[in-house]
């Protein structure tokens, strides 16, 4: 049975009630120091190693062991410790471990000596606190079950240093007199080499629940617990899907770097549903719960989409950014891409109705562009507060690259997200509005043995809601014959279309009017194969 730390007292017990686990304390009993007799070998207290972890820490080594709530850990005793300093022969000496706030720099020779360590846990001055004693070679389990955070440091993540101590009497965990009148421990080892740190993490939590904030397509919810309560600077990843179809994510429009304990997060969805949210804060902490977002029309939702268009390395490609149900007050998002595949040159046509509203000089950070990222905001300059406007599936901008490199992957992904900019859109009332981004990126050309098919953009809206019209712009350099193909994401075809292109623009039209909500795959196919494909999501 695991040895779980439970309270006494070497004289007489005393309960620490505030606890759910509860923590022996020996106390001193405040006389003059005893002197070791000669005849005394004094012992030694051993070393130690893990045996076994339960939980879901990922850092659970010597020499600091992070233990998230509900975790445990045991750590075994060598059996290599020296005993035979024991006053008392006929009582079984032992094993304990000290708790420290620090390293503790005393090793012996007495329990009074002990006691002038620095680093003793405070509230021991007049006694030390232990885990239950064990024989030699026996085993201790640490649990993380709050009881340390509540009793130890007000609730708060607790932070403590572990050494093993020699115990004259493990089973009542206390220490004998050598002689009569003589102080008790006049033989004690704290082996300081042996010491081991454990911090005990609050349970992870998820208050101020808000699945309609602003917007019926925008949730949010306030962070607590785990590694990032304990280390200011540290911040949690969070991860939110629909629970039905995983494929469909939500935005979390919070920037990451301020993901940190009590942080407010922000998402929106693109669907209806009820979405999971999973939390992990850098120690493999992990949270999750769901929230119903089945109030979510996302049919009003603004829509920015980057597009996807051919290039090879050596070649210089601009993508545009299209947007839907643009009508704002503000705006702010960031683009991701990685810098190594794709050198940013330039940004070009500019919509003429963001002119106020978009300064290449002030309104992004450029500066950031040779490490993969920069961030845009937009507000009108001259008319604060007033409506900025752009029609449906007009082009906001378009983002010019160098290719440098291609990937195994067919396509180099540009992306929206919220950092360096946290992504947030309001219009002229001061609301919060729901956001659909759709990333879109840069992809291998066509080879010259195929007919030039080139993309010109995704499939435009995307995901989208069942009825809803799908369109894909394609540029065909010459006149060919090909298949257009919707299948399921068993392989099953829903539509087979025989298509007859000639050289020049053109649009396909995707009805979606029969398809029930989930993961669709689209493709354009000649006699030599597959030229393109890409997913849709319908909701």
């Amino acid at each position: 049975m695991k040895n779980q730390l439970a309270a006494s007292l070497i004289f007489s017990l005393m309960s620490l009630t505030s606890m759910a686990q509860s923590f022996i304390f020996i106390p001193s009993n405040g006389r003059e120091t005893a002197p070791n007799l000669a005849e005394n070998t004094c012992n030694f207290a051993g070393t130690l190693k893990v045996e076994q972890f339960i939980g879901q820490s990922s850092d659970t080594d010597l020499s600091t062991i992070y233990l998230c709530y509900g975790d445990s850990i045991l750590i075994r005793h060598l059996g290599d410790a020296d005993l035979s300093g024991d006053p008392i022969p006929a009582t079984a000496p032992g094993i304990v471990y000290g708790f420290y706030i620090c390293s503790p720099q005393v090793s012996g020779e007495t329990f009074q000596d002990i006691q002038t360590d620095p680093c003793l846990l405070p509230g021991s001055a007049n006694g030390l606190f232990v885990t239950q004693g064990v024989q030699n070679g026996g085993d201790t389990w640490f649990f993380n079950d709050g009881s340390m955070q509540n009793g130890f440091n007000n609730g708060q993540p607790t932070q403590l240093f572990f050494a093993p101590i020699t115990i004259d009497d493990y089973s009542s965990t206390s220490y004998e007199s050598a002689q009569l009148g003589a102080e008790p421990g006049p033989c004690v080892d704290v082996n300081t080499d042996a010491i081991f740190e454990v911090v005990y993490l609050n349970e992870i939590k998820a208050v101020g629940i808000n699945n309609a904030f602003s917007d019926d397509c925008i949730g949010r919810f306030t962070l607590l617990g785990g590694y990032p309560q304990f280390d200011q600077t540290a911040i949690y990843t969070v991860d939110i899907e629909l629970t039905a179809n995983p494929a469909v994510k939500a935005q979390v429009l919070t920037t990451q770097a301020n993901l940190f304990a009590n942080s407010s997060v922000s998402f929106s969805v693109s669907a209806p549903g009820i979405y999971t949210v999973t939390i992990e804060d850098g120690k493999s902490c992990g949270k999750q719960f769901q929230m119903d977002m089945s109030g979510c029309d996302a049919s009003d939702n603004l829509v920015l989409q980057i597009d996807e268009v051919a290039g090879a390395p050596g070649a210089e490609v601009c993508v545009p950014l299209r947007v839907k149900n643009f009508d704002i007050a503000s705006a702010a998002f960031s683009i991701n891409w990685d810098p190594e595949l794709l050198k940013f040159k330039e940004i070009v046509n500019i919509n003429p109705l963001i002119t106020n509203a978009f300064n290449l000089d002030t309104n992004i950070t450029i500066g950031l562009a040779a490490i993969g990222k920069f961030g845009i905001i937009m507000f009108n300059s001259w008319n604060l507060g007033a409506a900025i406007t752009v029609p449906d599936g007009e082009v906001l901008f378009e983002l010019c690259y160098e290719v440098l490199d291609t990937t195994d992957q067919n396509c180099i992904p540009i992306i929206f997200n919220n950092t360096p900019s946290q992504i947030s859109m309001e219009n002229v009332l001061g609301e919060t509005l729901g956001v659909t981004l759709i990333s879109g990126g840069v992809c291998k050309a066509v080879s010259a043995e195929e007919p030039a098919i080139e993309f010109q953009t995704q499939c435009f809206p995307n995901p989208l809601k069942s009825g809803e019209t799908a369109r894909l712009s394609v540029n065909s350099s010459k006149t060919a014959s090909f298949q257009w193909t919707l299948s399921d994401v068993q392989g099953k075809n829903i539509l087979l279309q025989n298509l007859d292109l000639a050289e020049g623009q053109h649009e396909l039209i995707l009805p979606t009017a029969n398809l029930v909500p989930g993961v669709y795959f689209a493709s354009l196919r000649d006699n030599s194969g597959v030229l393109r494909g890409f997913k849709l999501v319908v909701y």
